[in-house]
């Protein structure tokens, strides 16, 4: 299990894209060797020990490797200070639902929900509203040939 300390994460957000984007790979690395060394590569178990103000926690590191890959991928130094600002707040706050106890700064890291599933209720919703729509009309013409 690989530990990381987010203070180390706050110091790189008064940096430039180049150090920036070098030191999160150097993080980066070292979760994943942590992973291949621990004998499960490609497991979502896999966990990363968090030390956030003097408490650790455990996250999925697939989770932190995923929001890792999003930052160093970006172009501009604005883009990758936004992605690490939004990872530092989903691993140090906690925001749930009025509904449910997910925390939903941390929506990425639950892989049995699907987050496209809305997406895909409204296209079948539109290609079921355009078959009823083409069968009143067809049953019309129906109706109106006698």
């Amino acid at each position: 299990m690989k530990s990381l300390n987010l203070s180390s994460f706050e110091l790189l957000l008064g940096s430039d894209l180049k150090f920036l984007k070098t030191e999160l790979s150097k993080i980066k690395s070292g979760i994943e060797n942590s992973t291949l060394s621990s004998g499960r590569q490609g497991s979502n178990k896999i966990s990363t020990k968090i030390i956030l103000n003097g408490k650790s926690e455990e996250i999925n590191s697939e989770y932190i490797l995923n929001e890792l890959n999003q930052i160093v991928n970006t172009y501009t130094l604005e883009r990758s200070k936004y992605y690490l600002k939004r990872l530092i707040k989903s691993l140090t706050e906690e925001k749930t639902g009025r509904i449910n106890d997910l925390n939903l700064n941390r929506w990425k890291e639950y892989n049995d929900i699907l987050t496209d599933s809305l997406w895909v209720l409204k296209k079948e919703i539109v290609q079921v509203n355009i078959k009823l729509l083409t069968g009143e009309i067809l049953f019309r013409k129906y109706l109106t040939s006698f």
